[in-house]
């Protein structure tokens, strides 16, 4: 796909975001020929998550971020949660063993998806989508516990 495509696909109207964009690697895939100015793209690109993201949040905020990126159908990566790849893994694994995204491999890119449960809070505001995550992950995290704690009981 071609720049206008692209900026069509992803309803953007400046050239100088996707330029950014790119220049960042905020579109795995993209790539831009400085000699003749053109452009490249998977037709899967997806426009970058960016919203209220910056260094230095905590882990509950960043799965609500993720959340909200798969909702909204926006690339979100370590990167651009300015979190280590080990890190934005298990944050991502939670979500999905939690039911809240899941994974897809286009294009040789993995973009995370919403699912009919993370769907079902499309339109609540990001406090509610918060405190559903929180609690989706807290259930997760409680269910392993206490089976981890049987599986211990039944070795004994």
């Amino acid at each position: 796909m071609d720049l206008r495509q692209y900026m069509e696909k992803v309803n953007v109207s400046k050239k100088k975001y996707v330029d950014a964009w790119i220049d960042k690697g905020l579109i795995p895939g993209a790539e831009r020929d400085m000699e003749t100015n053109t452009y490249r793209f998977p037709d899967s690109a997806r426009r970058p998550y960016q919203k209220g993201l910056k260094g230095g949040m905590n882990a509950e905020r960043l799965r609500t971020h993720i959340v909200k990126a798969a909702l909204e159908r926006k690339y979100i990566s370590a990167e651009i949660c300015f979190t280590s790849p080990r890190e934005y893994k298990v944050m991502v694994d939670a979500l999905v063993e939690a039911g809240l995204i899941q994974r897809r491999h286009e294009d040789g890119i993995e973009y995370l998806d919403s699912t009919m449960k993370s769907e079902a809070y499309i339109n609540r505001d990001v406090k509610e989508l918060h405190r559903i995550v929180l609690e989706a992950v807290a259930a997760l995290t409680k269910a392993t516990a206490e089976g981890a704690a049987a599986a211990a009981l039944r070795d004994l």
